[in-house]
């Protein structure tokens, strides 16, 4: 008899641990496996999206996410606000926003935007090919955007720190990102495309440089002391092309420096890269 009780509960602790092990996978699963990486659902719903910086010049993008806080919101807002929280599934995002979109209104077309934008956590995950096919339903600052970052998304201008693109071409996406924000000041990608023009022109002045990782400026002549000539005279051509816009004032400012010190990377450029976004900030303000 005892040994039949021992056999009991042996079996018994089996499969308790079977079920245990079960409901823990099913918690790891619901905040994780997302793609390659990691989705986090509390962290990455519609109302706390780290996509959204504390210093966001969209008042209406704050507003939007403030309006979902509403339990007696708009149906689909309702709905797709859920749908964020529970889906592991980027497809089914992009399936909701197709299949609602027509019927959106304005400000509901934000919204179901401003979502993607939050779930995927980098604007630079988004499909932008696909959001083209529903570019008529989409508001103009966004639709515009999907433009912009189609481009570079296609063909990235930095990976990991390091520049694809030539000089020439990465100063004319800054002026582009540049136009786009001088448009839609108040818009709802406003703030996605600050992020990138600050990175992008502040690669376009450093040349990538990085002390911390003793990374040079990529734009460093053979004698890894100089400014190339031909990277100075794009500044230049840039500088020409394009009068009175905040990216020329922060080449033009760069190419002063430069000529003060003979195209010499010294301690005066190097200071010059320390203080690149400080810069790029007073010339958009």
């Amino acid at each position: 008899m005892w040994k039949q009780n021992r056999i009991w509960l042996a079996l018994f602790a089996i499969l308790s641990l079977c079920v245990l092990l079960n409901g823990c996978d099913r918690v790891n699963k619901k905040g994780s496996e997302f793609g390659d990486g990691v989705y986090d659902i509390e962290a990455n719903e519609i109302l706390n999206t780290n996509e959204i910086p504390k210093e966001n010049k969209t008042p209406e993008a704050n507003t939007l996410l403030k309006a979902n806080a509403n339990p007696e919101a708009d149906t689909m807002i309702t709905k797709y606000n859920q749908l964020l929280q529970q889906t592991l599934n980027v497809e089914t995002v992009y399936q909701f926003i197709e299949d609602n979109i027509d019927k959106a209104t304005p400000k509901e077309a934000q919204q179901l935007i401003l979502g993607l934008f939050g779930y995927l956590n980098d604007v630079r995950q988004v499909d932008y090919e696909r959001l083209e096919h529903i570019s008529d339903s989409l508001p103009e600052d966004v639709k515009e955007f999907v433009v912009i970052m189609k481009k570079e998304t296609k063909k990235p201008a930095i990976i990991e720190g390091d520049i694809k693109i030539s000089l020439t071409d990465l100063l004319l996406r800054c002026q582009e990102l540049e136009n786009h924000m001088d448009k839609y000041e108040e818009g709802l990608t406003y703030t996605y495309t600050k992020n990138l023009y600050f990175e992008e022109l502040a690669a376009a002045i450093t040349g990538g440089y990085d002390k911390v990782n003793k990374k040079p400026n990529l734009y460093l002549n053979v004698d890894k002391v100089h400014i190339e000539e031909k990277a100075y005279n794009e500044y230049v051509s840039f500088l020409k092309a394009h009068k009175d816009t905040q990216t020329s004032d922060v080449v033009e400012r760069y190419i002063r420096i430069l000529d003060e010190n003979n195209k010499v990377v010294n301690e005066n450029v190097t200071d010059f890269y320390k203080a690149i976004y400080k810069t790029i900030k007073e010339e958009l303000e």
